[in-house]
Parts: C-alpha cells; sequence; structure tokens
C-alpha cells in the first residue's frame, strides 16, 4: 500500500491544508513529477481495469477542475460518475444539495469530489459522511487542489521555494484559490504580496504577515511570481458596472510592458482560471505567458491522481 501523505485529515477528507508541512509538499511533489514524468514516457496511459470508482458532484461551474479530476481518475484507473449542476436532478424537484450529497455517499463510491458554493456546509457534510470528500471548489472558502497544482507548477519553475515572494492581483475577496494558498504558502516559508481594488480586498487577513501593496510597479518589483486572479463579477452582486471594470484595468492589469520590464530577471505570471484576457490579463500577453499558464492545467491532472491514488488505496 502506498504511505498515505498529509492528505488525509478530518476522517479522511481533503478540505482545508492547513495541516501540511513543507516536508509532506516535499514528499507529494516528487510523486507528482514522477506520475508526470511517466506520462511523458507513455509508462502509464492506459491502465487496465477499474479499480475503484468515483463520484463527482459539481453543483457550480467547472471545465479545468471538473476535466482534469476525470482525467485523473483514468489515469488512476478509477471509473466515475458525475452529477453536473441542476437540470435533470432531483434538486428541480425541490431536494436539497445536502440531501442529493448523502444519498450518492449512500450508494457508496469510494470518494466524493464536490464542487459547491459558500450556502453548503461541507463540513458539517464530511462528519456525517463515511465516505472521503474531496474538495474541488467550496465558495469563497477553499480550492485545495487548485493550490496544490499552482505549488507545484511554481516549484516547477522556480526550484527553491522558501524565500520566494509571490504575489496576488485581483479580485482576492472572491477567490477560494486564495483562501487555500493562505493556509499553504507559509508553511513552505513563502512571503505573500497583494494587489487590488480595496472593494476585493481580503475580508478576514489572516494572522500571518502579508505584504499590501497600492501600487502595481511597486509590487511587480517585488514579486518572483504573480497570480493573477479573475474579476469574479457575478459574485458582486451587481457592485461590477463599466466603469469600475475600466478602472481596475487601467490600475490593475498585467500588460505586456509590464511583463517585458520585469522578463530579465525571471517574473513569471500565472493563473488559476478561467483568465479574462483584457481584464487580468492584457491580451498582447498572451503569446508570453499562456504556454506556462496552460502548465498550471496539465500539473492539474498529475496533482489530482496522485492525490486520487492517496484517498483510494487502490494503487499497490
Amino acid at each position: 500500500m502506498v504511505r498515505r501523505l498529509a492528505l488525509l485529515i478530518m476522517n479522511n477528507h481533503l478540505i482545508y491544508l492547513n495541516h501540511w508541512s513543507s516536508d509532506d509538499f516535499d514528499k507529494f511533489y516528487l510523486k507528482v513529477i514522477e506520475k508526470k514524468s511517466n506520462f511523458l514516457l507513455k509508462k502509464n496511459d492506459n491502465p487496465k481495469g477499474f479499480k475503484g470508482q468515483l463520484a463527482y458532484l459539481f453543483f457550480e461551474p467547472s471545465t479545468r477542475t471538473r476535466m482534469s479530476f476525470e482525467r485523473a481518475a483514468y489515469l488512476s484507473g478509477v471509473s466515475s460518475i458525475l452529477l453536473s449542476g441542476v437540470a435533470g436532478t432531483s434538486l428541480e424537484k425541490g431536494e436539497s444539495i445536502e440531501d442529493t450529497i448523502l444519498n450518492i455517499q449512500a450508494m457508496q463510491p469510494q470518494a466524493l469530489v464536490i464542487r459547491c458554493s459558500d450556502e453548503v456546509d461541507l463540513i458539517n457534510l464530511a462528519n456525517q459522511s463515511e465516505v472521503p470528500i474531496i474538495c474541488a471548489g467550496w465558495g469563497k472558502k477553499a480550492h485545495p487542489t487548485q493550490a496544490l497544482l499552482d505549488l507545484v507548477t511554481i516549484k516547477e519553475a522556480l526550484g527553491e521555494i522558501k524565500n520566494k515572494n509571490i504575489l496576488f492581483i485581483g479580485d482576492l475577496a472572491s477567490s477560494r484559490v486564495v483562501s487555500s494558498h493562505f493556509e499553504l504558502l507559509p508553511r513552505m516559508g513563502v512571503n505573500i504580496g497583494c494587489l487590488g481594488p480595496k472593494e476585493f480586498s481580503v475580508a478576514r487577513p489572516p494572522a500571518f504577515k502579508i505584504n499590501l501593496f497600492e501600487d502595481k510597479n511597486q509590487a511587480l518589483g517585488w514579486a518572483d511570481l504573480v497570480i493573477a486572479l479573475r474579476v469574479q463579477k457575478e459574485r458582486h452582486s451587481g457592485r461590477q458596472n463599466e466603469l469600475n471594470l475600466n478602472e481596475y484595468i487601467n490600475q490593475y492589469q498585467v500588460t505586456v510592458n509590464d511583463y517585458l520590464k520585469h522578463q530579465e530577471r525571471g517574473l513569471k505570471i500565472m493563473h488559476p482560471g478561467p483568465i479574462n484576457w483584457g481584464v487580468e490579463l492584457s491580451t498582447q500577453l498572451q503569446p508570453y505567458v499562456h504556454s506556462f499558464i496552460l502548465n498550471q492545467v496539465t500539473n492539474g491532472v498529475f496533482t489530482r491522481s496522485v492525490i486520487l491514488d492517496q484517498f483510494g488505496g487502490w494503487q499497490s
């Protein structure tokens, strides 16, 4: 049996990352890189026979997370069942999301991969469920697998990550990705910086030190790597109008000139997606950074496949 890493907590669920150590991540990273290398050598692209089954419950829209989990399951030799959205389900008849989840866990899949809104009490469900829950995005609260794949990509690009400066630019208030990074990055010895409009600032600042910037040039000059965050207009209930968006673009968009100014010292730019080209990142920047951002997506498959291996016990 593969030794399980620090993934398993709260009765074998993966929701938060505040229990990870740098040693845990280093071991996890080596497993991801090994799986990625084996795939590139065509050693593990056609597993024979399914070894288990996962249930995907995506109550919010997703492209990258859902499909990379499905691809990850294939690489781990695991089949899956999928519930995506409300249409055609008992949710249309008035069943609650909580009841839907508990009914599907009663079917005894080996794990539940769940994406849901803040209104769902995922911790309470985890306490009730005998089936492991893997968070695939929980409102504004958590997105642990995205934070892990981001950190895999950062370490792959920068090597040593301790004492590196990671800058988040954008909609900090709405980002579940930032919430999980705030749990993970300080434990890796990473310095965190934030830049964005006041209305997008973090609702509850964490206990550790954050470098708060008001000037984009100063922030980019400090950063070794930038993670741009999507402006989540759907979460701002009409507060985001066209004028504000134009102001955001003028003050906070990362432009091709920004990138070229810092390219020589190796500045990297990432984005968890989906990208609003022309808002968070200039469209002219695409040829310079898109391949690196797509590498995040590639790493997401192998990161999630390693996570599934840890949960399922189907890898001997």
